[in-house]
């Protein structure tokens, strides 16, 4: 069950009503302008109410239970949002307690879902008459939600066994069945209480299929596309931890002379599941891993630099994030800046180049140099060759295929050949897969190139053998 410690600690995050209340006193606390302070009071099957989160002011309350002539208690009897504008004045409000904590005013939200109460919800500030009647009235229209998610997270967590052993039922505030909730709510020792059967499907320790297919039924109707997500996390890291991926290296030749100029590095994922690596490093963006794999990659690329001959260079792809983290200055000057291409891979737009370009100064300083890709192909890839001033422009293998054969394709490339020359940058053709191809961007001066005509991506070894 290893496999699914990722979703099942997500599922425990959208259900889990301890970890809901959290969310809600923390949100509390943050709603109104002046609140310092909130606090769920929930009700339990003997009629006493007990504070099970809090959060600033009132985070010291947990634990304690409500009396039933508090504010807190008129508030949930009456079904009435209650206001105390002056701790020292009003008799509903135990002073000592107040002065303790530093509360000067608060407001009491009675929780109640259809006809049943749950709990009390209260917002305090240090100064009197912090609130207004418009504070009291949005509270007012946030009670039915905050009832309903208490309530409802609670039934959703006593539905099913497995899902009560993940919680650890009994063990914390709101993790009761819901005929029971605030019953027994806090746990005074702070450790959680566990069941016979939690141990058997605690996520370390294994699960049968049905279980498992339970609960990724679970997470795919609690937040769809979850299971995917999770599931992409795990590959990725897994590829991090054990370094699940290879790197192979495509050619770039001198077009003149078909002599081999420099290589570029492209990471490879055994499957299953067979992705393409594009599918890898966007899953990673979407996981929040994107630059710890781009930087895996690169890593291993010039692990291999050393194999090549001192004449020759690598091209490394990396995205802007990537380019920003220090890691992968240290990478390049560990391996010999100047051997190193720094290829930039990005497909969107950036709209603020300055720590950018202070990254790409210091890798510049180094000796290493920068290329644009995918040249030709929108919008960003020539915002990058205005903003940036790269050493070397790779043409989109979209405006090299068929370029033999299309007057539009040749005259763009034309074009950039001329804006190359005069800025002083080396044009490279990505996607040469065709002699007639070939033959074209020779008579248009463009003096390097790469593509499965030139020679496919494989282990160094190979490439120096096939490549004179």
């Amino acid at each position: 069950m290893t496999g699914h410690r990722g979703l099942r600690e997500t599922i425990r995050d959208v259900i889990d009503p301890a970890l809901l209340m959290r969310r809600i006193v923390a949100s509390s606390a943050a709603f109104l302008p002046h609140a310092e302070g909130a606090a769920i009071d929930l009700l339990d099957a003997g009629g006493v109410l007990t504070c099970v989160s809090g959060e600033g002011l009132l985070e010291r309350l947990v634990g304690s239970q409500v009396r039933p002539q508090s504010l807190a208690g008129q508030a949930l009897r009456s079904g009435q949002v209650l206001r105390c504008d002056d701790v020292e004045r009003d008799r509903r409000v135990d002073r000592v307690a107040a002065r303790q904590l530093g509360i000067g005013s608060l407001v009491c939200v009675p929780l109640v879902h259809g006809t049943t109460p749950v709990g009390v919800l209260t917002v305090c500030a240090a100064a009197p008459g912090a609130f207004g009647d418009r504070d009291v009235a949005a509270l007012g229209e946030l009670a039915g939600f905050v009832s309903a998610v208490v309530r409802s997270a609670s039934e959703v967590a006593s539905s099913m066994p497995w899902v009560r052993d993940l919680l650890g039922t009994g063990s914390r505030a709101g993790t009761q069945p819901a005929d029971q909730v605030g019953a027994g709510a806090v746990d005074q020792a702070g450790g959680p209480v566990r069941s016979g059967r939690a141990a058997e499907t605690d996520p370390a320790a294994g699960s049968d299929p049905a279980v498992e297919a339970v609960e990724l039924f679970v997470a795919g109707v609690l937040r769809p596309n979850l299971v995917g997500a999770v599931e992409a996390r795990r590959r990725v890291e897994a590829a991090l931890t054990s370094k699940g991926f290879t790197m192979v290296f495509q050619p770039v030749l001198h077009l003149p002379s078909g002599g081999l100029m420099a290589v570029e590095a492209l990471a490879r994922f055994p499957g299953p599941p067979d992705l393409p690596p594009d599918v890898w490093f966007a899953d990673a963006e979407r996981a929040g891993l994107g630059v710890e794999l781009e930087l895996a990659a690169v890593e291993l690329a010039l692990a291999a630099l050393p194999e090549l001959p001192e004449a020759l260079s690598m091209g490394v792809n990396v995205g802007p994030a990537a380019i920003c983290a220090p890691a992968l200055l240290q990478l390049v000057e560990a391996a010999g800046p100047r051997r190193v291409i720094v290829e930039l891979t990005e497909h969107r737009r950036i709209d603020d180049y300055g720590e950018l370009l202070e990254a790409l100064a210091k890798l510049r300083r180094t000796g290493a140099r920068l290329s644009v890709d995918d040249t030709g192909s929108g919008y960003s890839s020539l915002a990058h060759i205005i903003n940036l001033s790269p050493d070397i422009i790779k043409l989109d293998l979209a405006l090299t295929r068929g370029i033999d054969a299309d007057p539009v394709r040749y005259c763009l490339a034309q074009a950039l050949v001329t804006f190359a020359r005069q800025a002083g940058a080396v044009l490279v053709a990505e996607g040469v897969e065709t002699a007639g191809e070939l033959h074209t961007l020779r008579q248009l001066g463009i003096e390097f190139g790469q593509g499965f005509h030139l020679g496919r991506p494989g282990p160094i070894g190979n490439l120096l053998t096939t490549v004179g």
